[in-house]
């Protein structure tokens, strides 16, 4: 792993380990992941490449991009003989984890606890449907794909049977949609496979679940299910829009570019007047953005933010119209697509990253994946967990938003 300075949508700096495309921060000097039992201590000091260390039954797998996001969130880990095994059932104790891991709980099962101890344990709190309490051989047995669907209903909040709980969800597009969205082409009693439960965990990402609920005691109202969604409908993962020049640079609400990226500053200060002020990542503050200029003085960052007081963030934004305050991360993977790296660390932060090749912005997970990092760009928001309201907008270059300034 890679130990670096990164600068998170301007707002949070400070030593962070980065795998793949998404960061979190080091809170002990050794940090242990639990897999299948055992704990592995991770070297800080040691750099990685993450595409070289890519399980070698995942590359062309259909689906590599869910696991490089998972292997980056931390999620799940894979097998001693460097296998992921993407088409194995997931046991009960391995989704349960898997989904209270993808809302934050917990990091780690204590050191000398057996790993399931803590999953569990929050399932008996949270009254969540799960064989395994009452009956612990079950928790390394298969789930099926219908227990898994109970599951995930139960920690929205949603006392269902099993069948009304596949109801919920993909009536709700909540789960990535079968060829047949019906309760036949679900396939509920079939196993659930590792791959599939990552691209279900993905899938309440992207639609904004990022808060686990207790299940109620009582049942939930069978009036309030949703019909079943058509075929073909539902949010399609991994889709990228394509990007242009004009994509990085400052618009007005009316769609109309101002202020291209790489422009001098003083033409920016033209439009601005002069800054107020460098903030403390030596950006220089001005009414409306805060902008970060290259050694020669072109705009290389720029950044906008709901809570500034110094602006009306109605009045300004990304070319497709993103505005914080206004725009929901729905608005976002509308605009740019769902080829995005995705973490709830700090609240929400969708980023997209891009590298020219020849002119034309082909879209990346990770800035690891780019070829040249000079010829790379940043697009990047962070969304309220709540509201779902975008909050902050940044837009720089690759570099920039990998090594901003020393403080």
């Amino acid at each position: 792993m890679k130990i670096m300075k990164l600068l998170v949508l301007g707002l949070i700096s400070g030593t962070i380990v980065t795998c793949g495309n998404v960061s979190y921060r080091v809170h002990a000097d050794t940090t242990t992941y639990e897999n299948t039992g055992t704990y592995e201590e991770v070297d800080e000091d040691v750099e990685e490449d993450p595409a070289s260390s890519l399980f070698t039954d995942i590359q062309g797998h259909w689906s590599e991009p869910w696991v490089r996001w998972a292997l980056d969130n931390q999620l799940m880990v894979g097998y001693d003989d460097g296998s992921f095994r993407p088409d194995q059932p997931i046991t009960e104790a391995e989704f349960l984890k898997l989904f209270y891991l993808s809302f934050g709980y917990p990091k780690a099962t204590s050191i000398g606890e057996e790993w399931t101890a803590a999953p569990y344990r929050m399932a008996k709190w949270w009254n969540h449907p799960v064989t395994g309490l009452q009956y612990p051989v079950a928790r390394s047995a298969p789930i099926t794909r219908m227990a898994a669907a109970r599951l995930v209903a139960s920690g929205l909040g949603m006392n269902y049977n099993d069948t009304d709980s596949v109801v919920y969800l993909l009536g709700n597009s909540l789960l990535p949609l079968p060829g047949e969205p019906t309760l036949v082409g679900f396939r509920g009693n079939l196993p659930l496979t590792r791959a599939e439960a990552i691209q279900w965990m993905r899938m309440l990402k992207l639609k904004g679940i990022y808060t686990v609920n207790s299940r109620p005691e009582g049942r939930s109202d069978r009036s309030h299910l949703p019909s079943l969604p058509e075929q073909g409908t539902g949010l399609k993962d991994f889709i990228a829009v394509p990007v242009t020049d004009r994509d990085f640079g400052i618009a007005d609400s009316g769609r109309n570019l101002f202020i291209d990226f790489g422009s001098s500053r003083m033409l920016v200060e033209e439009h601005y007047g002069d800054s107020t002020g460098q903030d403390v990542f030596n950006n220089e503050m001005y009414k409306e953005v805060s902008v970060h200029y290259d050694t020669e003085g072109r705009l290389n960052a720029w950044k906008i933010d709901k809570d500034n007081e110094r602006i009306d963030p109605i009045h300004i934004g990304t070319l497709n119209n993103i505005r914080p305050g206004i725009s929901t991360l729905e608005d976002v993977l509308k605009a740019y697509g769902t080829y995005v790296a995705v973490d709830n660390e700090y609240g929400i932060i969708v980023s997209y990253w891009f590298e020219n090749k020849g002119g034309v912005y082909e879209p990346r997970l990770s800035p690891f994946e780019m070829d040249n990092m000079e010829g790379g760009f940043y697009i990047g928001f962070i969304i309220d967990k709540q509201s779902l309201k975008v909050q902050t907008i940044l837009i720089s270059t690759a570099q920039q938003a990998m090594n901003p300034t020393d403080i």
